[in-house]
């Protein structure tokens, strides 16, 4: 059936690596998040956060070390679901009508599959730096992991919808909600993945250049640990 070779297809590589790519980002987000909520807001909810900061550990030492781990944890995660969604789809091409095929594979695809996982992690990473602020700012698990939702789930919607709108007018007002998608998070990392997809799975290029998308995210990723160390330096935790 047609199902069915949709299916066989998407479990060789290249599909399978984009098939891989999407469940990731899906579910790596609610993931980091989570983390990154915990890692912070534990701190405070449990109260360790004041001891830490007078048993020897700067603040900011204790602020980098909440980013290491996210870093490190993010990073095994991905490369870990990675391998294994890949070397699952392979372990299964056996039992469909479609062999695998290498006839895609050149000396540039494997610098582009690896470019697509760092973009990835990267853009997993400022959602988890994202609740890591919230969670700073509101000292608790919650703010840092609901807050992050909601922009996720609303914030970010609203903004595609205003962009969908502004497409669909003239003059420079419909110029400016047009361009609103590019200032958000997920409209960035998606830009990312679809150019190296255009290389990798031969999807057509983003509205959004890498370098534009990679600046927006730069952007996200100071503002958020910049915040987060300035409410750390300052805040009072005696109590």
């Amino acid at each position: 059936s047609q199902v069915a070779s949709v299916i066989g297809a998407q479990l060789a590589l290249p599909l399978s690596l984009d098939v891989v790519t999407q469940t990731i980002l899906t579910v790596g987000r609610i993931l980091i998040i989570t983390l990154a909520g915990i890692l912070i807001g534990e701190e405070y909810g449990v109260g360790t956060v004041r001891l830490m900061f007078t048993r020897g550990p700067t603040r900011t030492q204790f602020l980098f070390a909440k980013v290491g781990a996210i870093l490190t944890c993010g990073g095994i995660g991905v490369l870990g679901m990675a391998f294994l969604g890949i070397l699952t789809g392979q372990l299964l091409v056996p039992f469909t009508p479609f062999p695998q095929r290498f006839d895609f594979f050149n000396t540039a695809w494997p610098g582009h599959a690896l470019l697509l996982v760092f973009y990835l992690l990267l853009g997993l990473t400022v959602y988890g730096l994202m609740a890591l602020f919230f969670a700073t700012l509101g000292k608790a698990t919650a703010a840092g992991i609901g807050i992050t939702l909601v922009w996720i789930l609303v914030i970010e919607v609203l903004g595609e919808t205003v962009g969908f709108v502004g497409k669909t007018m003239q003059g420079t007002i419909g110029e400016i909600l047009a361009a609103v998608p590019n200032c958000l998070i997920g409209h960035n990392i998606d830009a990312l993945l679809q150019n190296q997809g255009h290389y990798l799975f031969g999807n057509s290029l983003a509205d959004v250049p890498d370098v534009q998308a990679l600046l927006a995210l730069v952007i996200y990723l100071a503002l958020f640990i910049g915040l987060a160390w300035w409410i750390i330096q300052r805040r009072d935790v005696t109590n």
